[in-house]
């Protein structure tokens, strides 16, 4: 009996180390993706990696991860400034040699889902005007803005629906309200030709498609889907 417990005692050692092992081998692993992100996109921060299942080693050795979660911050993009990513990689597809010299060329994933969101500044640099976003529903934006004329500031409001248009996001004016001063015509016109403009999205990936657009209070989030998607280049 004594000999068991020994035993079982030694087991939940053995099971423990193997946790602490694993537990740091993933560390070091979303050290690496991260490094190796950050510089390949010229990110002004390390992208936060989480990397799912256990044991992460055999999914090393086997070449395939069950799910992978990146977060990155600030991600330049030049109509836009930065705006912020959300990606889960679901059967990311990387032999161990790569991940080790942390090349990336090969890499494919079964199933990405990423999100890109676009602050009140994004939407404002794309649009050339200061903005502040509220939400109406899912798919409307009431934008705050404001323009100057001849020392004048006429504050306004607009209504603008969001819609998937290719890989980027549409806009299209619905309303737009003065909320102090009429809105000469000539300024309604310029501004009614700006709020019904397209938003440029970073380039996707191949495989990477936009497939829906939402609405939140300070942000408007694009959704891209795809199956089998290439991550190298």
């Amino acid at each position: 009996m004594k000999t068991l417990k020994v035993v079982g005692v030694l087991v939940v050692l053995l099971l423990i180390i193997a946790v602490i092992i694993d537990r740091v081998g993933v560390a070091v692993a979303e050290s690496k993706i991260a490094d190796v992100l950050q510089s390949k996109f010229d990110l002004t921060s390390s992208p936060n990696v989480d990397i799912h299942g256990f044991p992460v080693i055999t999914q090393a050795i086997a070449g395939k991860y069950k799910s992978i979660d990146v977060t990155a911050k600030d991600v330049p993009v030049e109509s836009l400034g930065s705006v912020d990513v959300a990606v889960n990689l679901r059967g990311l597809r990387l032999t161990l040699s790569d991940a080790i010299a942390g090349r990336m060329q090969d890499a494919t994933a079964d199933d990405l889902h990423a999100r890109v969101t676009m602050s009140d500044d994004a939407i404002g640099k794309a649009l050339g005007m200061k903005v502040k976003i509220g939400k109406l529903d899912s798919s409307t934006a009431r934008l705050s803005i404001s323009t100057t004329q001849a020392g004048i500031t006429i504050p306004m409001e607009a209504d603008v629906k969001v819609a998937v248009d290719g890989n980027n996001v549409a806009l299209k004016l619905t309303q737009l309200k003065a909320l102090k001063v009429p809105i000469p015509d000539f300024i309604s016109s310029r501004i009614g030709n700006v709020l019904s403009s397209k938003l440029v999205l970073p380039k996707l990936t191949g495989g990477l498609k936009v497939t829906d657009v939402v609405v939140g209070n300070g942000s408007i989030t694009a959704v891209a889907e795809g199956h089998d998607v290439p991550l190298g280049g």
